[in-house]
């Protein structure tokens, strides 16, 4: 009786299930250097912005900020500078105007209104992305699935020279993205 009990538990002795939080703590421990916090680099090639020949380049003035965000956005742009996302330039004939965002965990991000310098004369390459029914038939008697959560994925992707038009102005001059950002179209 205790030996079935035992086998339908699963306690038979020399065997013990794996669990997925013992399988994730294994994949963690032996990449240790992906799961630190630290923000990536993707290392197969830069980014390019392609613009229209001829464009007019555009320069915002920085918005207002108000004062009940300025440490936040202070403090953002910092960590940024620290982290090698942006960095700070003298002058530039693009410049888009700092927005900053609340996010939904109540840190702050920081955006750029890039509608009205680059995303206008800006050449997108566009694919056709399939409808969310042919993906979840596709999906039909898959076993396995994952989720993965990209942080800060456009920050991780490093810009050629055309980082010139991703300068954001902020109350405090301006700094130009070294790494792709997401609002640019």
């Amino acid at each position: 009786m205790r030996m079935r009990r035992n086998r339908e538990w699963g306690r038979w002795p020399g065997r013990r299930k794996r669990t997925s939080i013992t399988y994730a703590s294994t994949i963690t421990e032996r990449y240790k250097e992906l799961f630190d916090g630290g923000l990536g680099r993707y290392t197969g090639g830069k980014a390019t912005l392609r613009v229209r020949d001829g464009a007019a380049p555009v320069f915002h003035r920085a918005r207002p900020l108000p004062y009940a965000l300025r440490d936040r956005v202070d403090a953002e742009l910092e960590r940024m500078l620290r982290d090698g996302v942006i960095e700070p330039v003298d002058c530039s004939d693009w410049a888009s105007p700092l927005v900053p965002v609340n996010k939904a965990d109540g840190s702050l991000r920081i955006c750029a209104d890039y509608k009205a310098t680059v995303n206008p004369v800006l050449l997108v390459d566009r694919y056709p992305l399939p409808k969310i029914d042919d993906v979840i038939v596709r999906l039909s008697g898959a076993q396995y699935f994952s989720k993965i959560d990209l942080s800060q994925a456009y920050n991780q992707i490093e810009l050629d020279d055309t980082k010139k038009y991703t300068v954001i102005n902020t109350h405090r001059g301006l700094y130009r993205y070294a790494y792709n950002v997401q609002s640019v179209e």
